[in-house]
C-alpha cells in the first residue's frame, strides 16, 4: 500500500528557502495566468471573436498532454484545482502549453513553457498583493504547497529573489525528530499487514454474501482430523443443517435490508425537517421584514394624516382667500361692465327709442325704412360694446365677431349646411343681400342673450339690442342680482351637470329631431310658413322654439342649395330660456 499523503492531507503551511526543498508535479494545486495577448494575425482569421482559455501539461515537448484544464473566457483565467495522477506526482518538471480557443471551432497555442518547479520564485502566501500591471504578458502563476510561484522574467522591472540556505533557525515547539532506518521498517511492515488483513476481509465479506462459509478444500481437512479429534478424545461437532444456515442468513438479510430502509427514511425525514426548519427561517425573517415595513408605513402613515390636517387648513385658507379673490373680481368687473357707459352711451330718448352714442338702433324687426348706414354705424358699435363685455367677462361668445366699425361681420361655425365661404354674415346692408344682414343681426342679438345669461339675466327677447346691452352695463345698479351673478358664472363654468349657454344652445339646436332638415322636394315658402304657424301655437318651453328659424333657415339653404339664410320670423318674438330650463337641459 502505497504511502503517499493524500492531497486533503493538511501539510507545513509556509515555504521554507532550503537548498533540499524540492517540488514535485503532485505539488502543484493551481495555474493562474495573467495579461494574456493573442497575436493579431491569429485574431483577424475570425469576425466574431469569442476567446476562451485553457493549458494543457505534458511531461515532454513531444509527448502527448497528462492534464487539460477547463476553458473559460476570462483574459485572466482562474483555472480549478489541477487533478494528477499517482504515476505522474514524482516529476520535477512539465512542459505547459497556453491555448486560445476561438468561437470553440479552433485552437492556437499562446505560449510554452518549459517549466521546473524547483526553479520558480517564490511570491508569498497569497496572491492578493499581486498587481498585474506589474507583470508581463501571457504570465503565469502557480499555487504549490507553501505558496504561490512564478518565474523571474514575468516581472517587468526586476523582483528580489529569495537567497535558498542550508540551515534555518526555528522555535523547538515547531520541529521534531524525522524517522529512522528501524522506525521506517516497522511502519513498512505495518502497512503491510494491514493491507494482508484488509484482502482478507475482503474475501470473507465476499464469500459470507454469496452463501458459501465451507469449501471442499475445509470440507476435506475436517474428515481428515475427525480419527485425530477421536484419539484424543474430543468429541465430534455436529454437522449444522445447510437449511436452517440458509433461514439465518434469510433473516439476516431481511433485518439488514430492514435496517438500510430504516436509515433510508431516518435521512429522509431529517432532510424533511431541514427543510422545513429553512422555511420556518424564511418565513421568521420575511414576517420580520414584514413588522418592519407595517411599522414604517405606521409612521408613514401618521405623518400623512399630520400632513393632511395642515393642507386642510391650507386648504381653508386658500378657498378663504379664493372666496375674497372671486369677490374683488366680480366687483371689478362690474366696475368695468359700467365703465362701458362712457365709452359707448345707451340713451333712452323721450319718444321711447334707444340710441348707442346718439346713433339711432331700431329692434331687430324694425329696420324697414331706417337709416342703413346709421344702422351699420350703431351695429358696429354693438359689435365693439360685446367684444370688451366678452373680454371683461372671460366668455368666449358662441358666434365670433370681427369689428371693422360699420362693416363688421359675424361668423356662424355652428351650423352645418353652411359652406366655409359663406360662414361670415355682414352687420350691414348690402342691398339684395339683406337676408344675410338680417340673419347676422340675429346671431349678435344671440351672443348678447348670451353673455346677460352668464350674469344670470334672462332674456324674454332678443329683439331691442340696445335694452338688452343697456341691462349688462347697468349691473351694480340691481341690488336683487348682485349677489348671484359671479356665482351663477362660475358654478355654470365649473360644475358639468349644469352646462354652459353655448352648450345648452347646441343642444337645443341640434336635438329637435322632428323637424326634418329636408322637405325633400316640397315648396320652401309653403314649408317656412308651416313652421312658423306651428311655433306660434306651440308654448316657449324649450330652446327648440329660439332655434326654430334657425333651422328653417337650414332647410331652405338645402333646397336652393347656394347657401343663403332666410330671415327669422317678425312676428314670433324670439326668446331665450330662463336659467331653471338651462339647468334641466
Amino acid at each position: 500500500m502505497s504511502a503517499i499523503t493524500e492531497r486533503g492531507v493538511l501539510r507545513w503551511k509556509e515555504w521554507m528557502p532550503l537548498v533540499t526543498q524540492q517540488q514535485r508535479l503532485r505539488s502543484l494545486i493551481q495555474v493562474i495566468a495573467y495579461n494574456i495577448q493573442v497575436k493579431d494575425d491569429i485574431l483577424s482569421k475570425h469576425k466574431v471573436k469569442k476567446l476562451s482559455y485553457y493549458f494543457t501539461l505534458h511531461l515532454s515537448t513531444m509527448s502527448a498532454p497528462v492534464y487539460t484544464s477547463e476553458k473559460l473566457e476570462s483574459e485572466n483565467p482562474k483555472w480549478c484545482e489541477v487533478n494528477i495522477g499517482q504515476q505522474y506526482g514524482a516529476a520535477t518538471g512539465v512542459v505547459i502549453r497556453l491555448w486560445v480557443s476561438i468561437n470553440g471551432e479552433a485552437d492556437y497555442e499562446v505560449t510554452v513553457w518549459g517549466l521546473f518547479f524547483s526553479g520558480l520564485m517564490y511570491l508569498g502566501p497569497r496572491v492578493l498583493n499581486t498587481d498585474p500591471s506589474a507583470l508581463g504578458s501571457n504570465s503565469l502563476i502557480f499555487h504549490m504547497y507553501g505558496g504561490y510561484f512564478t518565474s523571474p522574467h514575468c516581472f517587468l522591472n526586476p523582483h528580489p529573489v529569495t537567497p535558498r540556505t542550508l540551515t534555518i533557525q526555528m522555535n523547538a515547539s515547531h520541529t521534531k525528530p524525522s524517522y529512522n532506518v528501524n522506525s521506517l521498517l516497522r511502519l513498512q511492515t505495518l502497512q503491510q499487514a494491514i493491507k494482508k488483513q484488509t484482502t482478507a476481509t475482503a474475501v470473507l465479506r465476499e464469500r459470507i454474501s454469496s452463501g458459501c462459509a465451507i469449501n471442499s478444500e475445509e470440507d476435506s481437512l475436517i474428515k481428515g482430523s475427525a480419527a485425530l479429534r477421536k484419539l484424543l478424545g474430543k468429541p465430534v461437532t455436529p454437522k449444522v443443517n445447510p437449511d436452517k444456515i440458509l433461514a439465518i442468513k434469510m433473516q439476516i438479510e431481511m433485518k439488514k435490508f430492514r435496517i438500510q430502509m430504516l436509515v433510508e427514511e431516518k435521512d429522509r425525514k431529517a432532510a424533511l425537517v431541514q427543510k422545513l426548519a429553512v422555511i420556518k427561517d424564511m418565513l421568521a425573517e420575511k414576517n420580520q421584514d414584514r413588522d418592519t415595513e407595517l411599522m414604517d408605513r405606521y409612521f408613514m402613515l401618521r405623518k400623512n394624516i399630520e400632513k393632511r390636517k395642515e393642507f386642510r387648513q391650507q386648504l381653508i385658507e386658500t378657498r378663504t382667500h379664493l372666496a375674497q379673490t372671486a369677490a374683488l373680481l366680480d366687483k371689478r368687473k362690474k366696475t368695468l361692465m359700467s365703465q362701458l357707459s362712457l365709452i359707448y352711451p345707451i340713451i333712452q330718448s323721450p319718444n321711447g327709442n334707444y340710441t348707442i352714442r346718439e346713433v339711432h338702433l331700431p329692434d331687430s324687426e324694425d329696420f324697414d325704412g331706417k337709416d342703413e348706414l346709421m344702422i351699420s354705424v350703431a351695429l358696429g358699435f354693438v359689435t365693439h360694446l360685446v367684444q370688451m363685455m366678452s373680454f371683461f367677462l372671460n366668455v368666449p361668445t358662441r358666434y365670433p365677431m370681427v369689428h371693422f366699425g360699420s362693416r363688421s361681420k359675424i361668423i356662424d361655425h355652428i351650423s352645418e349646411n353652411i359652406s366655409d365661404k359663406d360662414r361670415e354674415f355682414p352687420l350691414y346692408a348690402r342691398g339684395k343681400e339683406k337676408h344675410l344682414f338680417d340673419y347676422g343681426v340675429y346671431l349678435l342679438n344671440k351672443n348678447i342673450a348670451q353673455l346677460r345669461w352668464c350674469c344670470g339675466i334672462t332674456t324674454t327677447d332678443l329683439r331691442p339690442t340696445l335694452l338688452n346691452l343697456s341691462a349688462l352695463m347697468n349691473l351694480t345698479t340691481k341690488q336683487n342680482e348682485i349677489g348671484s351673478i359671479m356665482r351663477e358664472w362660475n358654478r355654470t363654468r365649473t360644475e358639468e351637470k349644469h352646462p354652459s349657454l353655448s352648450n345648452s344652445l347646441d343642444r337645443g339646436l341640434d336635438c329637435v329631431t322632428d323637424t326634418p332638415s329636408d322637405p325633400n322636394g316640397s315648396d320652401c315658402h309653403e314649408y317656412v310658413e308651416k313652421q312658423r304657424v306651428r311655433y306660434e301655437s306651440a308654448p316657449v318651453h324649450d330652446l327648440a322654439s329660439l332655434m326654430s328659424l334657425d333651422i328653417t333657415c337650414k332647410s331652405y339653404d338645402n333646397i336652393n342649395g347656394s347657401h343663403a339664410i332666410q330671415s327669422y320670423n317678425k312676428d314670433q318674438p324670439m326668446t331665450v330660456p330662463n336659467e331653471d330650463l338651462l339647468t334641466r337641459e
